[in-house]
This record gives structure tokens, C-alpha cells and sequence, in this order.
């Protein structure tokens, strides 16, 4: 059977199962569906490993892949849940931390929500997701360079619009 083919076979007969186990950790739509297409990206470089793709066995094989990316995903979100005196904000390239409070954190969100989104998704990438600037340019197929730029614009645009929040 081609590669695809028993990929494809694998997702639509087991993915339901895994998405509902990785809901039932982490309560959430969108992290849920993070889990299961994680999940199939590790399944796809074992494939050689799964032998048949109608059995219990590789049923639960499949949902213990899934359940244990959606508890190191919930870990990794826990870990980020921070306290109000726990939070912290880098604002400049420089290291200037600042301590803000949860409405300030809401501001920002609104801000990261509404910014422009190449720069909300680099952002999010680099901060949320901890991932590389070489890790979000092969991601997005740009430069590293590229990357830091969209990073640095990012942060100025917090800068001004909380700035400009300020002002009014």
C-alpha cells in the first residue's frame, strides 16, 4: 500500500478517537487538533512500524501517541500560566524587563490579536511556542533576517499602540 494511502486510511479511521482523547486533557478545540496533527507528524516518520491499519492495537497505539503530545501540551501551557506578579514582558531587543498587571496583559493581547499577522504569527511562534528564528524561517520559508525583522516590528508595534493607549 503507497505511503499516502495508509496515512490518509490511519487518519480518517482513528482520528475522531485521538482528537476526543486530546480534548478530554486539554479542554480546548484548537490545542485538541494541535495534538492530533502533531501526532500523525510523528506517526508519518514511524510509519514503517505499523503494520495494519484495522486493529485495537494500533488503535491505541495511535491514542497513546496523541494523549502523550496533549499532556505535554497541556504541561508546556501550565508551565506559561502565569501570576500576575509572575508575568513579564520583554518590550525592547534590549534586556529591559517589565512587570505588568493583567490589564496591561489584556492590552497586549489585543494588540498581538489585532496586529498585522506576520508578525502576530512570528511572534507567536517565537514566544508562545518557543521556536527558533531559524526554526520560523524554514516555517515560513524566509530568512532568518527576515524573521528578526518581523520580530522587531512586532515589538514596536506593541510599543506604539500601548503608547498610544496611554496617551488617551
Amino acid at each position: 500500500m503507497k505511503k499516502q494511502t495508509k496515512v490518509e486510511k490511519l487518519y480518517y479511521t482513528y482520528r475522531n478517537f485521538m482528537y476526543d482523547e486530546a480534548y478530554a486533557i486539554l479542554n480546548d478545540q484548537s490545542l485538541a487538533e494541535d495534538a492530533v496533527s502533531e501526532a500523525f507528524v510523528r506517526i508519518i516518520k514511524n510509519l514503517d512500524k505499523i503494520k495494519t491499519e484495522n486493529s485495537s492495537h494500533i488503535r491505541n497505539f495511535l491514542v497513546i501517541v496523541c494523549r502523550n503530545i496533549a499532556i505535554d501540551i497541556y504541561n508546556k501551557r501550565k508551565r506559561e500560566v502565569l501570576t500576575m506578579s509572575e508575568v513579564e514582558f520583554v518590550a525592547d531587543s534590549t534586556p529591559e524587563d517589565i512587570t505588568i498587571d493583567s490589564e496591561s496583559v489584556r492590552r497586549i493581547m489585543d494588540i498581538v490579536n489585532n496586529m498585522n499577522p506576520i508578525y502576530r504569527d512570528t511572534l507567536i511562534l517565537s514566544r508562545v511556542y518557543d521556536m527558533s528564528r531559524a526554526d520560523i524561517a524554514s516555517f515560513f520559508g524566509i530568512s532568518a533576517e527576515a524573521v528578526t525583522k518581523r520580530l522587531q516590528r512586532a515589538k514596536i508595534e506593541i510599543k506604539k499602540q500601548l503608547a498610544k493607549e496611554d496617551v488617551q
